[in-house]
């Protein structure tokens, strides 16, 4: 099956006063992480601070979320932007859950993303965009060498949009996050 990114948005004080025990039932509540797509469309009502009582639902990346990342950043490892904490996290937190312990970020960090991700035009995105790259480091990106180009592009673009939106409402929402690969 392989190993799927999570995003999770959680209020700091709920952070705070995690148990590390509790951290891979989290993951493992939201279901199976081959079923868990978020559209954007789903986000979008959670910036509405009527809400703001009602936890958003996770995201998940797929299995794409390297790819992602060496998308945003043009490494498979972190690099020292905020746009790399957007899915590699920053401290771990709690056992190994599948690909390791999960990751969280503060809500000031939260927002840091959210502002780094926002600055990306369509046009950066398209610019930053190395298809060889991505598929000379198959083991880590998923990217076969048969993968069409442009179709992957399409595919990271709407994993773009997606985490953009979901960084944008924690930000709003001024949530931490918690990064999981399960």
């Amino acid at each position: 099956m392989g190993y799927y990114c999570i995003l999770i948005q959680v209020r700091e004080r709920a952070l705070m006063h995690l148990d590390e025990r509790e951290i891979a039932g989290l993951f493992r509540r939201e279901g199976r992480p081959d079923r868990r797509r978020t559209p954007v469309s789903v986000l979008a009502p959670y910036q509405d601070p009527d809400i703001a009582d009602h936890a958003p639902p996770p995201i998940s990346l797929e299995k794409r979320s390297i790819a992602l990342h060496h998308l945003l950043t043009g490494s498979i490892e972190p690099v020292a932007s905020p746009v790399s904490r957007a899915i590699l996290g920053c401290t771990e937190i709690g056992p190994n859950i599948g690909a390791g312990p999960a990751r969280y970020l503060w809500a000031h960090e939260v927002r840091e993303i959210s502002d780094a991700l926002s600055a990306i035009t369509p046009a950066e995105l398209r610019r930053r965009y190395d298809p060889a790259g991505m598929k000379s480091r198959y083991l880590w990106t998923g990217v076969s060498e048969d993968e069409d180009e442009e179709d992957l592009f399409d595919v990271l673009s709407r994993y773009f949009s997606l985490l953009a939106a979901f960084y944008r409402i924690a930000a709003k929402r001024g949530s931490a996050v918690l990064i999981g690969v399960v």
